[in-house]
């Protein structure tokens, strides 16, 4: 008997049919959203046809071999497809963040589905309606395919495959333009959805010369972005006893000075500072790139929540807390702070005339010595009786390692073919980093002198540090981000604040610790848990973990120095635990302390 349909047209019917289930289904991501409910369904749309899309076209193409059996196959692959989008909903309901390499790695680890409270029972129910649902596929691809066949399916499937392309098009374009325009409700709506890719063209446009306009301060409503945003930031409202006299703030960061730079041959004035100062030697960065290191400084938070804030443009309480005291505010950079977008969030409510970033100089070294001046002559020519927070961020040991000639205390230093770089071939290129720190730390002493000329460093709280660490291969790594060994990791971390007698101590400390330290000093009435997910530097407790990030994993570091990696891209890979040497072991992961973790990953969201 001969078919009444083409095998092609059932498949489209059925994947169009399909389509519409996921998005009955995916309506509580929309309910989420409160504004921009326009380019919410746009991008809600368009994020579930890049999807459908892409299945269909794999079903079409088995159907070459497989014929009219392709419905038991594409039955399937949708029950599956389905089965995911139900997970995630309930995922991201409970922790706010999509169905990722930690939930997968929980629920694919022993233990792991009693550590989410997933009974047996539930899981028998699960899969008794997954087959139920499976069959009622079966059903509907017969059903779908006993309609004639169209006079013309190729068209009709191509056209609704060009209407899919175009909302998909509308989506990225409306994104990116919200992006280039900073309009916080485009840029937060579309990540309640499962895996969406925003494409954004800051960088492209950089490219040609083209620099995306800021909003200026007054633009940047804080109380409606919070208000209408994902974002649960401060807990609460803070609130600060009145103080007289409140110190000035000065925080410098060198690049990549990683811990075991803090050391009298190579950075002797810092060194010597250090002796009037608070010394922590077992301090880490709360990311391994400037990103999320910078980020957890500001805003005292974990890095995996960066991608919330950069989209929300939410500013840091910090900086929030100093304008409402009455801080001046001066901010210098020797690199570029639109790459990464910290003009975008750790800045985002501090006047462009109080950023220093965009200037003309020849090299690095010159873009250093330039901020440090810039500085100086700042301090030496300010009248105002006001507090100042200044914020010198130095760039001379990122990547190049560039110095002058007469910083070259260290030799052989020398640049290297970096596509011949190995354990043998390091060591001048590792001279040649120590002799940039040396360089940016004559730079930080010429600072402090300013300060002492000034007769205010005894009201001058200096905090010293990097943003990340800097691996020469001691781990089989080269550079930063690669990894969450010590060397990319632990960083310089000297904090004089006046009136304390110098000590050192060997404690477990992090960057999320900054802000509720200083907030301590500045009369704060607030618990470090309403802005922060740190402690203060004095009191914190020595039994305690920090989280260390990067752009698609957490370190979780101990107080005994083991690390646990655990991946929350959508990608899948699996939790990796290290020793105390960074040595790869391997125990089976620790379900409870991953599961804390993902509790944490969802405070500060609503």
């Amino acid at each position: 008997m001969r078919r009444r349909y083409s095998v092609p047209e059932a498949v489209f019917r059925f994947a169009l049919f399909n389509f519409f289930v996921s998005l009955l289904l995916g309506i509580p991501y929309l309910l989420r959203i409160k504004t921009v409910w326009f380019f919410s369904v746009i991008a809600y749309i368009s994020n579930f046809a890049v999807f459908h899309i892409l299945l269909f076209l794999a079903i079409l193409f088995l159907s070459i071999f497989f014929g009219e059996k392709i419905k038991f196959a594409a039955s399937l692959f949708y029950v599956l497809f389905h089965f995911v989008i139900f997970v995630d909903i309930f995922i991201y309901k409970f922790y706010r963040f999509h169905l990722n390499s930690m939930a997968l790695n929980l629920l694919t680890t022993k233990g792991g589905w009693q550590t989410l409270c997933i009974s047996p029972g539930f899981a028998v129910s699960v899969l008794t309606v997954s087959i139920l649902l499976y069959l009622l596929e079966i059903f509907v691809f017969g059903f779908l395919s006993g309609f004639r066949k169209s006079p013309h399916p190729a068209k009709k499937i191509l056209s609704v495959l060009a209407a899919g392309v175009l909302i998909i098009f509308a989506d990225k374009c409306t994104f990116a333009v919200g992006d280039i325009l900073n309009n916080t409700r485009i840029l937060s709506a579309p990540f309640v959805f499962p895996f969406y890719k925003p494409m954004t063209m800051k960088k492209f446009l950089m490219k040609f010369g083209v620099r995306p306009k800021k909003k200026k301060v007054a633009d940047v409503n804080l109380s409606k972005n919070a208000k209408n945003g994902i974002l649960d930031y401060p807990k609460e409202k803070l609130v600060f006893r009145k103080k007289r006299n409140l110190p000035n703030i000065v925080f410098i960061l060198v690049d990549s000075m990683r811990g075991d730079m803090f050391d009298a041959e190579i950075a002797p004035r810092i060194y010597g500072f250090s002796k009037i100062s608070q010394v922590f030697r077992n301090h880490f960065s709360g990311g391994n790139c400037t990103r999320f290191g910078v980020f957890s400084l500001f805003y005292g938070i974990y890095g995996y929540y960066w991608f919330n804030f950069l989209a929300a443009r939410r500013s840091p309480v910090f900086i929030d807390e100093l304008k409402k005291l009455g801080y001046d505010l001066r901010i210098l950079a020797a690199s570029e702070l639109t790459f990464p977008e910290l003009r975008s969030t750790c800045f985002v409510n501090v006047k462009d005339e109080n950023i220093i970033d965009r200037f003309k100089a020849p090299n690095k070294i010159a873009r250093d010595k330039y901020i440090a001046d810039n500085l100086i002559n700042w301090i030496k020519e300010r009248k105002s009786k006001r507090p100042f927070f200044a914020f010198v961020f130095f760039d001379c040991p990122h990547g190049s390692y560039d110095y002058p000639k007469r910083f070259e205390k260290f030799k052989p230093a020398r640049r290297v073919n970096y596509l011949e770089i190995n354990r043998k071939t390091i060591c001048p290129l590792f001279n040649k980093y120590k002799n940039s720190i040396g360089y940016d730390d004559y730079l930080v002493g010429e600072i402090i002198s300013a300060l002492r000329r000034k007769k205010i460093l005894s009201n001058t709280i200096v905090l010293i540090s990097g943003d990340h660490g800097e691996e020469f291969y001691e781990h089989g790594f080269y550079g930063h981000n690669g990894g969450f060994s010590d060397e990319q990791t632990r960083v310089t971390f000297v904090f004089y604040v006046p009136g304390r007698r110098h000590r050192e101590y060997g404690k477990l400390t992090s960057h999320l610790d900054v802000v509720p330290t200083i907030f301590e000093i500045l009369g704060c009435k607030n618990p470090p848990s309403d802005y922060s997910q740190g402690f203060s530097l004095f009191s914190s407790p020595a039994a305690r973990d920090v989280v260390i990030a990067t752009w698609d994993k957490l370190a979780v570091r101990t107080a005994a120095g083991g690390v646990t990696v655990v991946p929350f891209s959508s990608k899948f890979g699996k939790i990796v635990r290290y020793d105390s040497g960074y040595n790869m072991i391997s125990a089976s992961p620790d379900n409870e302390r991953i599961l804390k973790l993902s509790r944490e990953l969802r405070y500060f969201l609503k």
